[in-house]
């Protein structure tokens, strides 16, 4: 693919901001920086405040766990933290694999009982 045929991330940036993202909706969820933390792993509420400002990239590890505390799916929240970290990563993720990145209900994600 030569220079002039790719996408600038801006052109594929959709929706508001991740940080504002990630702030409305830890605030619909009604949960504090010390509880979001807690839940994604972090001993210190500054690394949430960190990721709300935008001051700290999200990392990949952490979305799994931070899309089930922001009641968000975890294919949307990927697909979110990709557009900002490597959009190009989003972009042939979604060439190669299509509609395969949209969810849903599947087997894996019922609780046995």
């Amino acid at each position: 693919m030569n220079a002039t045929a790719k996408k600038s991330a801006p052109a594929r940036a959709k929706g508001i901001p991740l940080k504002e993202f990630l702030a409305r909706r830890q605030d619909e969820a009604g949960l504090k920086n010390y509880e979001l933390a807690e839940k994604l792993g972090y001993a210190s509420p500054n690394v949430v405040a960190m990721l709300r400002n935008g001051n700290m990239a999200f990392p990949l590890n952490k979305t799994g766990a931070a899309a089930k505390a922001l009641g968000v799916d975890p294919v949307v929240m990927l697909m979110r933290v990709l557009e900002e970290r490597n959009p190009e990563l989003l972009e042939v993720l979604e060439e190669i694999l299509g509609c395969l990145l949209y969810t849903s209900p599947s087997p894996r994600d019922k609780r046995q009982s």
